[in-house]
């Protein structure tokens, strides 16, 4: 699950753009997912199943263990990298 969010992560920011804030939320999008989606599928297809949340739960858990130190890391270079120019609308 750690080099799942983190691969996650790193494949978002590298495909974000080159705008900064647009880089952060597409590789926190990117590693986050939908828990609540997740869970509906699995009680789909494993109704009763218990440890579905469980695995649901952990998998939350470990993406905020993973993506703290990259919150903290993007906020610190937002506070170094000057933001883009906007660009004339034609």
């Amino acid at each position: 699950m750690v080099l799942f969010v983190g691969l996650a992560l790193l494949v978002g920011h590298l495909i974000g753009g080159p705008d900064p804030g647009d880089r952060s939320v597409l590789a926190l999008a990117t590693a986050c997912r939908h828990p609540a989606v997740a869970m509906t599928i699995a009680h789909m297809a494993a109704p009763g199943e218990k440890a579905i949340a469980a695995a649901v739960l952990l998998y939350l858990i470990v993406s905020l263990l993973v993506t703290l130190p990259y919150v903290a890391w993007r906020q610190k270079s937002a506070a170094r990298e000057p933001p883009l120019a906007a660009t004339p609308a034609r």
